[in-house]
């Protein structure tokens, strides 16, 4: 399966606007979908090229560009990336969203909605590991926080509506614990450049993970986007991935 053959997918179906949620059942089949999609090399490939190409973009206004965005849906594509120890700020969603893991695993806790609106605080209702290729989905409003707890990068992959914002604190007031996505144990003090790198070096073990000429071609392309850290750790990767075969 290609990339195309998702957005296809998700074309064929009836989805939400600004009214209304879809069918539950057609928000599974787009998770459905993704891992399907997951277990193909070629969707992982093309998803690699995407997210190489937003990597190599200026960023604009502060932030890079979104892995892919739909021109006809209301939906963009973003690839996470969580470093060993990473764990994102408590957050909510307020849209449907389809998410996987793309490379290693992750660790998730969800928290009661119901009681974070009436109690305004956060009350751990679930916690799971998501494993490479184990995709899920969000239909109700809901708070998680994911989280790296292994000594290994991880890479996520997202569908999201464009309108998905947070509105509880909006509708109930501070929350203890709330926040962005973005918030929580990430390096911060990265500076664009730096962050960009360490990107670059998640890719290419997710790259090295497959031995065909595509594989090879992009790998070769994440090299000469890279600096002397980079090339050295990805000559590394293609060592230790030569003697496994």
């Amino acid at each position: 399966m290609r990339f195309t053959d998702l957005l296809t997918v998700i074309r064929g179906l009836d989805l939400d606007d600004d009214t209304r949620r879809p069918p539950r059942d057609n928000v599974r089949a787009i998770q459905h979908a993704l891992s399907a999609c997951l277990a193909d090399e070629e969707f992982c490939l093309d998803c690699i090229e995407l997210e190489l190409a937003a990597i190599a973009s200026p960023p604009a206004g502060g932030r890079r560009e979104s892995m892919f965005r739909m021109r006809d849906r209301p939906l963009r594509f973003e690839m996470f990336y969580w470093w060993p120890g990473r764990v994102a700020a408590a957050h909510e969603h307020t849209r449907w969203t389809v998410t996987a893991v793309f490379f290693n695993s992750l660790q998730v806790t969800t928290y009661d909605w119901d009681v974070a609106f009436r109690e305004r605080r956060l009350e751990r209702k679930n916690v799971f590991v998501a494993s490479q290729g184990k995709a899920g989905h969000i239909y109700d409003r809901c708070i998680h926080n994911p989280a790296n707890g292994t000594n290994r990068d991880s890479m996520s992959i997202h569908i999201f509506n464009l309108g998905d914002a947070p509105l509880i604190e909006r509708e109930v007031g501070p929350i203890a614990g709330l926040g962005l996505p973005s918030a929580g144990s990430a390096p911060h003090t990265d500076s664009f450049a730096s962050k960009r790198q360490r990107q670059l070096r998640v890719l290419a073990q997710a790259v090295c993970q497959y031995y065909s000429p595509r594989a090879i071609g992009i790998l070769d392309a994440i090299v000469s986007r890279g600096d002397a850290e980079t090339q050295a750790r990805i000559d590394r990767l293609r060592w230790r991935a030569n003697r496994s075969r």
